[in-house]
């Protein structure tokens, strides 16, 4: 029996997907690795048993290092995924990988290399946004912007026609709105909170949009005046302000990808929109804010955190070989290629 294997490489989480059986597991893209001689303890879900912060004897480790791959760590969880869901398998498996929009061909050949090393058989890529796509079972042959916000990064691609025209790689994600959040009240509030508590904070209150309803929330952290803990209240209206910055670069890069919309897909694009994806598209007011400041209607994809990985399982699903795409990454091939699917459509 073959096995047909989706990873979706994630900032912040690892989603795997095998055919067959759907999204078969979600966790945090972390490595417990030994201080004394750097060995694995744990990966992913395993190093929540070494515990949530570095120790004497352990070091944790992002897979991503803002947003790049560590091939090492890389490997090992590919290597993991196969041996959980192919063990009893009579091939290797074939693997289809999400990557960021800013790969070349090193860093392509390098992933293709550690998934082989990992046990892979055939390996192939896919731009995350383009996967997201058929995530959704949207036309690939409409055109679109489409923005998936990570956590350490925000990839961007313009499609017309089936063509990509556009593809690039921000570093303003929801990391970036976390460190905003906690450097808002380290100076407005001079009190210091982790960039755990500031996630927190993004999503029980944060906003872009002025707009909606105000809400408060006590956040305790560390008085930076006199070193002892206290409380501080803040407001929704308050996040809007703090979350400007990153704000900023963000539609700058959406506002980049829609100035190289060719003139003959303009109106096609207009009508289909922008469409995020990503657990950053969560952010509240944020399709709002962009379709104010673009004049484009924004939309979330449906289910936008797992969008990607159910968009690898879609197209490991289909049975069709990429052999003809001539080159690991399939994203081009993907959408020159694909026909309008039977259900779905864009929002």
């Amino acid at each position: 029996m073959h096995k047909k294997i989706g990873i979706d490489l994630g900032d912040t989480e690892i989603t795997v997907s095998v055919v067959g059986d759907g999204i078969v597991s979600r966790e945090r893209a972390v490595v417990a690795l030994s201080r004394a001689d750097g060995s694995f303890l744990g990966i992913g879900g395993d190093t929540d048993r070494c515990g949530s912060e570095e120790g004497e004897e352990v070091v944790l480790r992002r897979i991503f290092r803002e947003g790049i791959v560590v091939p090492e760590y890389t490997k090992a969880v590919i290597a993991r995924a196969i041996s959980r869901h192919a063990a009893s398998a009579d091939s290797a498996p074939t693997v289809l990988l999400s990557i960021p929009c800013n790969f070349g061909e090193v860093e392509e050949s390098a992933l293709v290399e550690m998934a082989t090393l990992a046990g892979a058989g055939e390996v192939y890529l896919v731009y995350s946004p383009v996967a997201a796509v058929i995530g959704n079972s949207l036309d690939p042959n409409r055109s679109a912007v489409i923005v998936d916000i990570g956590s350490a990064r925000t990839n961007i691609l313009t499609v017309c026609h089936g063509r990509i025209f556009h593809k690039k790689t921000y570093a303003a994600a929801g990391a970036g709105f976390d460190r905003a959040i906690a450097e808002y009240l380290r100076d407005k509030h001079k009190v210091k909170i982790s960039q755990e508590t500031a996630e927190i904070v993004k999503k029980k209150i944060g906003t872009v949009w002025v707009g909606n309803e105000k809400r408060y929330l006590d956040v305790r952290g560390r008085d930076l005046t006199n070193g002892d803990y206290c409380t501080a209240r803040i407001s929704s209206e308050e996040m809007f302000v703090a979350l400007e910055e990153p704000m900023a670069a963000l539609i700058e890069g959406v506002c980049d990808a829609i100035t190289k919309i060719p003139t003959d897909c303009v109106q096609e694009v207009f009508d289909t929109g922008i469409l995020l994806s990503g657990g950053g598209a969560l952010l509240d007011g944020l399709d709002k804010m962009i379709s104010g400041v673009t004049g484009v209607d924004a939309t979330r994809l449906f289910d936008p955190e797992e969008t990607v990985a159910l968009g690898l399982s879609r197209l490991l699903e289909t049975g069709r070989s990429f052999h003809a795409a001539g080159t690991p990454n399939i994203s081009r091939y993907i959408m020159k290629t694909a026909t309008a699917p039977q259900k779905g459509s864009y929002v």
